[in-house]
Parts: C-alpha cells; sequence; structure tokens
C-alpha cells in the first residue's frame, strides 16, 4: 500500500503554468516522499542549463561538488533526450536499493513529461504573441499604405485598406461583401477587367498588371493601375493586389502628346530659327524668327558669340562641346538660354558643320524652343518616379527587414554611374532599375522571404527566381533605358557564378553590374533574418576581394571611391 500510495502521489505531478512552478512541486513531494537528504534540479541544457530548485544544499559549489562523487545513495537522471530540459538529482542517507531506485526512474519520467508538456505549452503561446504582434503590424502597414490594398473574388470584396476606399471614394463598409469588383470598372471596360480575373481565379495565369477607367461613388470617370496576383485563403481561390490612382499621370501623358501635337502643326506653319556662327562660335546669320522665340532682333545679335545667350553655368561646358565636335556631320544638344527680358527658356540645337574649299569654317544649324515640352517631361517623369517608388515601397513592405534596400540600392547605382561619367538620362535609368530590380520577389512566398534559419533547395530556388519574375513584369513596360534587362540580370557575376542565365563579363549589361555591387553593399551592410548588419569596411573587403572576378573592377573601384570620400551616405 505504501508503494502504491507513493506511485498515485508520483503519477499526480500537476502541470504548473510554468517550469520553475512544476520544478518547486517536485521537490516538495520527492523530499516528502522519498525522504531525501539532498535534492537539486536544473532546468534547460548547455549554457543555459539553470539551476531551479535544490534541498539540503548551502549553495551551487556544493551542489556542483556532490554531483561528481557518484555515491551508491545518489540518484542521477537527464531529463528529455540528451538532457534538453534539464537534469535532476537526489541523495538519501544510506544507499539506494534497486526498488527505490526503480520508483525514483518513474518519478524522474514523470516529471520528464509533465516538464515537456508545460515548455510545449510556454513555446505555443509565446508563437500566437509573436503571430498576433506580427499580424498587428503587418495590417498597421496595410491600413497605413498610400497604395491601394485588396482581396477580392469575382463576385465580391474580401478586404479592401484605406487607400481603395479613397480612390473610389466609398466607405470601407460599403464595399466589403457588398460590391462587385466589376461595379467600380467603366461599363466600357468590364469585359476586359472581368476576362483577366476570370483567367487568375481558373489558374490559366498566375499574375496581371493592367490599366482600367473606374467610376467613383459620385459618378466620375478615373484611370486605374492594378497589379494583382491569384493566392488560396481559407480553401478559396482569391486576387489579392494593388491598385493606384493614375488618372494626374495620365492627364500630364495626355497633355504631353497633345503639346506635341500643337507643336508639330507650329513647326509646320512657321519655321524654327536657323542660324551660322563661324569657326570660333561667332553668330554670322540668325533668322527673323528668334524675335518670336527670345525677343532679340537679328541685328542685336549677329557678330555676337553664341555664348553670350547661354547661362553662366553652362557656357564653359558648351564651348568645349563645341569645339570637340566641330567636325561631327550632325550634332544635337540641349541647354538653357536666356531671352532680352531674361526669362530663361529651354532651347534644342541641332547643327552640321560649314565647308568651304574642303575647309570647315562654321557650323549651320536649326534652333528650336523646347520649354513646354522639358516641363511636361518633367512632370511626367515626377509622376512615374513617385509611383516606382510607391510600388518599391509596398513590395518591401512584405519584408520589414528589407525596408528600404530597394530606394538604397537606386541612390547608390546612381552614385556610382555618376562616378563612371553616365549622362544624367542614364543616371535616371539607373534609378528606376535600382528602385525596381527586387520587383520579381512579390512573387515569392512570405514565409520564405521572413524565415530567420537556412533555406531549403526548394526555397532557394524559388528565391533565385525573382530577377526572372521582375523580368515578365516588366519587360512590356517601354522605358527608355534597360530596366527589365538590368533587373533580370543583377544577379549575374563576371565568372559566370551568378543566376539566372550564368551569364559572363560583357555579356551583363552595365546597368547589371553596377547593380550587382550596390545590391550587395547594401544587403551586407544592414541587418536580416540570418544574420546582423556587417560593417561597411567588410562590405568594401567583400567586393574588392572579388574584384575583376564576381564584380566588374570599374563598378567595383567607383563604388569605393564614393564610400569612402563619403560623397555618398545611406539614409537608413
Amino acid at each position: 500500500m505504501v508503494d502504491l500510495s507513493v506511485l498515485y502521489e508520483i503519477s499526480t505531478l500537476p502541470f504548473g503554468p510554468s517550469q520553475e512552478e512544476v520544478a518547486q512541486e517536485a521537490m516538495r513531494r520527492a523530499v516528502r516522499l522519498f525522504g531525501l537528504r539532498r535534492f537539486a534540479l536544473f532546468l534547460g541544457a548547455g549554457k543555459g542549463c539553470k539551476l531551479a530548485v535544490f534541498h539540503g544544499f548551502k549553495n551551487s559549489r556544493e551542489i556542483k561538488g556532490a554531483i561528481k562523487q557518484r555515491s551508491p545513495n545518489q540518484f542521477h537522471f537527464r531529463l528529455g533526450e540528451g538532457g534538453e530540459l534539464g537534469k535532476l538529482f537526489m541523495e538519501k542517507v544510506g544507499a539506494i536499493h534497486e526498488r527505490e531506485r526503480q520508483v525514483y526512474t518513474i518519478f524522474a519520467r514523470q516529471l520528464e513529461r509533465v516538464l515537456a508538456a508545460v515548455k510545449a505549452n510556454e513555446q505555443y503561446r509565446r508563437a500566437l504573441q509573436e503571430l498576433k504582434e506580427s499580424e498587428a503590424r503587418f495590417r498597421a502597414l496595410v491600413e497605413q499604405s498610400l497604395v491601394g490594398i485588396y482581396i477580392d473574388s469575382m463576385d465580391r470584396f474580401l478586404y479592401v485598406n484605406e487607400a481603395v476606399c479613397k480612390i473610389f471614394g466609398y466607405r470601407p463598409e460599403e464595399l466589403m461583401g457588398r460590391i462587385s469588383p466589376l461595379e467600380l470598372v467603366h461599363p466600357e471596360d468590364r469585359p476586359m477587367v472581368e476576362e483577366k480575373m476570370r483567367k487568375r481565379l481558373q489558374g490559366e495565369i498566375e499574375y496581371a498588371r493592367f490599366v482600367f477607367r473606374g467610376l467613383r461613388k459620385d459618378g466620375s470617370v478615373i484611370f486605374c493601375e492594378v497589379f494583382g496576383r491569384v493566392t488560396e485563403l481559407q480553401g478559396q481561390r482569391v486576387i489579392i493586389g494593388t491598385v493606384v490612382d493614375i488618372t494626374e499621370r495620365r492627364k500630364v501623358y495626355e497633355a504631353l502628346k497633345e503639346s506635341e501635337k500643337k507643336y508639330r502643326e507650329l513647326t509646320e506653319e512657321i519655321h524654327d530659327v536657323i542660324y551660322a556662327v563661324d569657326e570660333k562660335g561667332v553668330i554670322t546669320y540668325i533668322s527673323p524668327a528668334v524675335e518670336r522665340i527670345g525677343g532679340w532682333s537679328p541685328e542685336e545679335l549677329v557678330g555676337r558669340p553664341f555664348t553670350d545667350l547661354v547661362l553662366q553655368e553652362e557656357r564653359k561646358a558648351l564651348e568645349e562641346a563645341f569645339l570637340r565636335t566641330a567636325q561631327e556631320p550632325l550634332h544635337q544638344n540641349e541647354s538653357r538660354a536666356f531671352t532680352r527680358s531674361g526669362d530663361i527658356r529651354w532651347v534644342q540645337v541641332v547643327s552640321r558643320p560649314i565647308v568651304e574649299g574642303g575647309r570647315i569654317v562654321g557650323r549651320r544649324g536649326v534652333l528650336r524652343d523646347v520649354t513646354e515640352r522639358k516641363r511636361l517631361e518633367d512632370a511626367l517623369r515626377r509622376s512615374f518616379m513617385g509611383t516606382a517608388e510607391a510600388f518599391a515601397k509596398l513590395i518591401e513592405e512584405r519584408d520589414p527587414y528589407t525596408s528600404g534596400h530597394s530606394l538604397e540600392v537606386a541612390r547608390l547605382a546612381v552614385a556610382i554611374g555618376r562616378e563612371m561619367g553616365f549622362t544624367e538620362k542614364e543616371l535616371t535609368g539607373l534609378y528606376f532599375s535600382g528602385l525596381l530590380h527586387d520587383i520579381g520577389k512579390i512573387a515569392v512566398p512570405i514565409e520564405i522571404l521572413l524565415k530567420p534559419g537556412p533555406l531549403t533547395e526548394l526555397e532557394r530556388a524559388l528565391i533565385r527566381r525573382h530577377p526572372e519574375a521582375g523580368y515578365e513584369v516588366l519587360k512590356g513596360v517601354e522605358f527608355p533605358w534597360p530596366v527589365a534587362l538590368a533587373t533580370l540580370q543583377h544577379h549575374e557575376r563576371m565568372d559566370g557564378s551568378g543566376y539566372p542565365q550564368g551569364l559572363k563579363g560583357k555579356e551583363i549589361i552595365r546597368e547589371a553590374r553596377i547593380l550587382a555591387v550596390a545590391d550587395v553593399i547594401d544587403a551586407m551592410t544592414h541587418h536580416r533574418p540570418y544574420r546582423p548588419a556587417r560593417p561597411l569596411e567588410e562590405a568594401l573587403e567583400e567586393i574588392t576581394r572579388h574584384k575583376g572576378l564576381k564584380y566588374d573592377p570599374d563598378v567595383v573601384d567607383a563604388c569605393v571611391k564614393s564610400l569612402t570620400r563619403r560623397s555618398f551616405k545611406f539614409r537608413k
């Protein structure tokens, strides 16, 4: 009966809210049931192993000394596989008999089961809390996004953020579950939008990007750009995506087209300014049309250097260009000139050499006022750049560890390009390429992007697909720069060790070679789930060590100059 009562006490060792409370109760029962002289219980394994409770000892040093003795009156037991849960030590006054040792073992096994259950419960609670916090953070990011984010099926919205509501003029409760997405589409565009939705939901295509005319609650028509992909939600195929109101951008685009049309009509009816200069750049002839553009009479300008009409800060560069291009059969440039009243105008000049007796004696050309076109181009560029930056931020909101990465890569790429002598137009292309180089990561599952540990082969393969996915998204956009190709090749390496095509050397375009270096520098110097940020010096050492092997030598030199001279600084 005594054995049975002891066994009952052992088997009813209760589950506590924490391992420490279980340890306290285990000590009380063991001392009372077994008449122990001394008792010690450690929780955890390795360096994390800590003394939880003890009885009959003065301090931890005394406990360690007793454990080393290994006497017949002692009982030692590793809790959990390999002692992962902890270690149990019990000691009697006399020797421990075999039957007693069996009972001690039953007690230890029950303690092991209880500790394992409590540990699992603690881990579950922590994981649940972390999940709730992560969900709250993600919801806050989505709700505060300036880009519309939605989840829909063919017949209803399952979720819309505040930006979607502002775009179409509805309250959230008016959209979710009540209005079909097609009701927000202009009747003439509905067949097209419905077909794209059907193809995604039926698995014919994975994602789509298109522009349609939308209908606001007040009946006004807006232009919307949508990007969406199909996914599974609670066993149902749905579309998750983004929507941006591009009405203003569209107006600027239409205004630009209309302005160009009017400009063509104007030039057909009115002649541009015709001029001639000698080999020193002195004006020898200029047509009366100059009075319309600049307010000058031809008589006021003949005999003056053409640089007198150009802004002071641009004169030296134009003088050097004039001498350098004197023998070019056709030369074109744009610069800022001032009128007789002091206004600044953008002019485009196209010229050819004047040849007399086999010798070049000057240049003759056409001058055109392009001020309005430059203004509209600048407005369109700013609108397009804002859209690209907003889209880059939206993609990075899926992965908080890479927040700001695309913008920093774009900025560093421009700094490298400027060091290498790129033109302003080429630098603008570099900036857009940097902003959009990781757009393909929208096709990578978020759990892979946020995974803190090593990736599986399949997960690595999915990650390595993002340059191709980005290229598929961008190849249909008519950029004036090779943005899509730079996105496809930014993980290629000079020695052919990169991906996805294993290109080598000059097979990789210049822009991609610059992005490769900028991408590595920013990635290494900022925190990632699987490693801490590394010092800038270590990042520079990495690209320098692989200079000429993985990375273009000229790009590496330009990058090092930009960063060591502090002409470029990271904003993050």
